[in-house]
């Protein structure tokens, strides 16, 4: 096992990412459509006003990068996969990525209430085996691309923002439209992806789908027990109509643009206090990691000699057929993930963290004590 340290279309144009092609996919003209698919998940018992300064301050907050996205074995498919790219006889279990990304891209000030904002995005849902998702989104309108080892299904999104009252979610639900990778079984889609792929006419090939929905779901804080974006995306299509597809859950973390809150100094406390950290264990049981990004950050903060520092971490343990740079580049907390809070003492070295499992924004699977000594 290796482990991974981070530290704190149907348009007619080209996309060159200028404002005017934001315009032309925010038009806004399903939000009363949106208002009725949506009725039962946004009608929560209080809301939040969104003034004008908190609506600038979360936008940041609301697009990620490279999270995860999962469907049940034997499900109706989102999108299928080329294979083709490893040998036959490859059983390497775990290097295949399914990522996702979301890029706000516009807002509707002009909506009305104050509790409720207009929005639209970009999703990108990709499977993949040699590369990631890119920072910023490739496609402007509904697109399907496949080659030998990649897939990928671009989805354009127009819905409503609210927040909970007294410490609840961020919520988005959005309608989506794209194109379905199933829509023609009888055309070969890597030669035609090959064909079509510099022209614009490629997406003809495919029936547009605009009936997907999409519920994300924000924790309000960014801190360890409150710390990922969940996410659910299905089919309003029925079920033999072949552009169905069962439900796929998306799951990504809160990005480093967002403000970090140490608020977990009773999970801390009990990990490390006291804790085995005090008693070095026999050289022979230490295990050396050569990786340097935990000593680059204290680094920096030794250089102005506190005598403690407070860290937030995400550990990663990835298996040997995994692609440590793509698999390092993953936002989401599914799989051998750790999500650690602790602090670091200038004087001993000595990092003592309390380290959390799985996607609940709670302090449940909060019982991992972490010891490092740099």
């Amino acid at each position: 096992m290796v482990l991974l340290i981070s530290v704190q279309s149907f348009s007619d144009y080209e996309p060159s990412g200028e404002p005017e092609e934001v315009k032309s996919i925010c038009k806004f003209k399903r939000l009363a459509e949106v208002e009725r698919a949506c009725e039962s998940i946004l009608s929560v018992s209080s809301k939040m006003k969104l003034g004008n300064d908190k609506i600038y301050g979360i936008a940041k907050d609301l697009s990620f990068r490279n999270g995860d996205w999962v469907q049940d074995a034997d499900s109706a498919l989102l999108m299928p996969f080329d294979e083709s790219d490893v040998p036959n006889n490859f059983s390497g279990i775990g290097s295949t990525l399914k990522l996702a990304s979301f890029w706000l891209m516009g807002m509707d000030f002009d909506r009305q209430p104050d509790d409720v904002l207009g929005i639209c995005g970009i999703l990108s849902m990709a499977i993949t085996r040699n590369r990631t998702l890119s920072d910023i989104p490739q496609r402007w309108s509904p697109w399907f691309l496949t080659s030998p080892g990649y897939s990928d299904l671009t989805i354009i999104f127009e819905g409503l923002y609210v927040e909970e009252a007294k410490g609840g979610d961020r919520l988005m639900c959005l309608l989506g439209t794209s194109v379905s990778p199933f829509s023609d079984s009888s055309v070969d889609l890597y030669e035609l992806s090959l064909k079509y792929s510099c022209k614009k006419r490629f997406e003809h090939f495919f029936k547009k789908d605009d009936r997907i929905m999409l519920v994300l779901r924000y924790a309000q804080i960014f801190s360890l027990t409150s710390r990922t974006i969940l996410g659910e995306m299905r089919s309003l299509n029925k079920k033999s109509d072949p552009k169905y597809f069962d439900k796929v859950r998306i799951s990504s973390q809160l990005s480093y643009d967002s403000k970090y809150h140490f608020v977990s100094e009773q999970l801390v406390s009990r990990a490390c206090n006291p804790y085995s950290c005090h008693e070095l264990p026999d050289n022979n049981r230490i295990r050396v990691h050569k990786a340097s990004q935990f000593c680059k950050v204290l680094k920096k903060i030794e250089t102005n000699s506190p005598k403690t520092a407070k860290n937030f971490a995400v550990f990663r343990a990835l298996s040997p057929s995994e692609d440590h740079l793509y698999s390092g580049a993953r936002t989401g907390l599914s799989g051998m993930t750790i999500s650690a809070e602790g602090t670091w003492s200038s004087s001993t070295g000595k990092l003592c963290m309390v380290g959390c499992i799985g996607l609940e924004n709670d302090a449940n699977g909060c019982d991992l004590g972490i010891c490092l000594y740099l």
